[in-house]
């Protein structure tokens, strides 16, 4: 089985046939919608937020084609699958340490591709440097990271060779023990006398596919943005390129969002916003439960009464997380209620 494969059986599992496949896809995907975000921490998949960018929905249906046709699934209809006795014993045997370990993307989906953008030009430039080479183009020809790099020099007053030595030092190290492959990351670099790797060539040369290379090698970029960011003392090059990474919970919400909650702190109500806004009221519940999800401190006390936020938790304690089920055994609460306090239940969990 392959590593997309485990992935997405492992997804499968964890939604537990509450929502369709293809709230797995959007997962992966990294939609930022309300509801996907809600899944990501509902069913404790927050890791895999946005790690297959690119997994297309004709490949993600050829996935599951091929777990159906293992026995690993059976498909309901709809777009619905459950778990088979196969699928499930082969996940007790493996269990998640089958998918590569370092995935993080919910903590870092807006971090990783900035990284990599300005890691793999720091290295061509400083690789050029060492070797008096000025005539070259830069892998990056964008224009804030060549801005990026130019102050990064002018801030890190040593000579080429010393900085060159450093940077070497810094990736030897956080490359090394580390149960990766490093070829998947230095196949990528460019130097002054070697040309990176695209994808589909580093694919093609460590034999994967190509989106199985695609998450080997994110895997990679969350096992050193964590290790710079858990140990920035050992990396003062490679901690220098995560200055700017915005810190702010909110940057997590979606900009809709964003616009939401400024009038909610404004002391506006929903019925007020759908009018100033001209959304839909589903829209603006949306907003609000996203927003109970990123804002651990954000209260729900407001939409949702106290006992009945209890009863919703007493019935989603015991297994339920069908929002349907949950309604069915807690009438007096609606579906946005119920939305709002699982949400707001994992946020004072996870968040």
């Amino acid at each position: 089985m392959s590593v997309i494969q485990k992935l997405v059986l492992f997804c499968l599992k964890s939604i537990e046939n509450q929502r369709t496949a293809y709230a797995i896809l959007h997962l992966l995907n990294g939609k930022k919608s309300s509801q996907t975000i809600q899944d990501a921490h509902l069913f404790h998949l927050k890791r895999y937020f946005h790690v297959l960018p690119h997994l297309a929905r004709e490949e993600f249906n050829q996935i599951l084609d091929d777990l159906l046709e293992e026995n690993y699934v059976t498909c309901l209809g709809e777009g619905s699958y459950r778990m088979t006795e196969k699928g499930d014993m082969y996940l007790q045997e493996y269990d998640e340490p089958i998918i590569p370990r370092y995935l993080n993307g919910w903590s870092y989906n807006r971090m990783d591709k900035l990284f990599w953008e300005r890691l793999s030009l720091m290295v061509q430039v400083i690789s050029n440097l060492v070797a008096y080479n000025g005539r070259y183009l830069p892998i990056q020809n964008n224009k804030p990271h060549l801005d990026w790099l130019k102050n990064f020099i002018q801030r890190n007053r040593i000579n080429r060779h010393e900085l060159a030595t450093q940077l070497f030092k810094e990736l030897q190290h956080i490359l090394t023990n580390k149960k990766i492959d490093p070829l998947i990351l230095i196949l990528r670099l460019t130097g002054s006398n070697r040309i990176g790797l695209t994808q589909q060539q580093a694919a093609e040369q460590l034999q994967m596919s190509v989106l199985t290379y695609q998450l080997h090698f994110i895997n990679v970029i969350h096992m050193i943005l964590t290790e710079v960011k858990e140990n920035n003392t050992s990396y003062p090059l490679l901690e220098q390129i995560l200055e700017t990474e915005e810190k702010n919970e909110w940057l997590q919400l979606t900009q809709s969002t964003r616009k939401t909650a400024i009038y909610l702190n404004q002391g506006y109500d929903i019925e007020d916003i759908i009018k100033i806004r001209k959304l839909k009221q589903g829209t603006i519940e949306d907003h609000i439960v996203e927003l109970a999800i990123v804002d651990s401190s954000f209260n729900i006390d407001i939409y949702v009464p106290p006992e009945v936020q209890r009863n919703i938790i007493k019935t989603s304690t015991n297994g339920i997380k069908q929002l349907k089920y949950i309604r069915q055994l807690v009438p007096e609460a609606s579906y946005f209620q119920i939305r709002l306090v699982l949400a707001k239940k994992k946020s004072a969990v996870s968040v």
